[in-house]
């Protein structure tokens, strides 16, 4: 294991300057990605259970309580439905139109984190690009000065050259995989949870709406019998 590392740390050093920028660029990634991974699987363990417990006391309480169930653990989902329960009265679809501007903004970190993903898969593979170049450049300016000095780089050498040159592109095409791995299947779960949380605006808005024509119903019907 020592050697392995060994050997690792020895390859950096020989790919050139370009790989440290290819090295913060990997742990952007990974960083990035665990976060945004540990996130979804959190909100998409919560959401149901915060939604079926929210619309449960609405149905089966008052709007108070409701509110006191979205306040009780300030969570995404909460704050959406607590934005709905507070313009409970108006139109279903103004209700809907609250709470998903309450999701987008609670959202926006979800998203952010997306960019940064998208941005370092194309980053890591034009780094990796110009590490090379740049290596290349060098390689052929030697090669040349070599040779105009009457004692040419021996092949042996040029190949040595040529794949540390390659370590860069190499480096940056690996954590370009990575971070698309991580791109693909954070953009598929986030796509779910709003996919989740929409579900939820809309069933949200529907009940509020059947308690507001019940409520006005019930207060209608009180001042037929007076």
């Amino acid at each position: 294991m020592t050697v392995i590392v060994a050997n690792g740390w020895q390859l950096l050093f020989k790919a050139g300057p370009m790989i440290w920028p290819l090295f913060l660029l990997s742990i952007v990634v990974l960083a990035t990605g665990l976060r945004q991974w540990v996130q979804l699987a959190r909100l998409a363990k919560d959401l149901g259970v915060r939604q079926k417990q929210v619309l449960d006391v609405l149905r089966d309480k008052t709007l108070k309580e409701a509110m006191a169930s979205c306040e009780s653990a300030p969570d995404l989902m909460g704050e959406v439905l607590k934005a709905g329960i507070l313009k409970f009265g108006v139109s279903r679809d103004m209700i809907i139109g609250v709470m998903e501007e309450t999701f987008a903004r609670r959202a926006r970190g979800l998203y952010s984190r997306l960019g940064i993903l998208s941005f370092t898969t194309s980053a890591a593979v034009l780094v990796g690009i110009l590490g090379t170049v740049n290596a290349l450049v060098v390689l052929f300016q030697a090669a040349q000065a070599r040779s105009n000095a009457l004692s040419p780089l021996a092949a042996g050498d040029m190949a040595g050259a040529v794949w540390q040159a390659l370590l860069t592109s190499a480096a940056g095409l690996f954590i370009a995989v990575v971070s698309f791995a991580f791109y693909s299947f954070c953009a598929f779960r986030t796509n779910a949870v709003a996919g989740q949380v929409e579900t939820a605006i809309a069933r949200t808005a529907n009940v509020l709406q059947q308690l507001s024509e019940l409520q006005s119903q019930r207060g209608a019907d009180g001042d037929e019998n007076v």
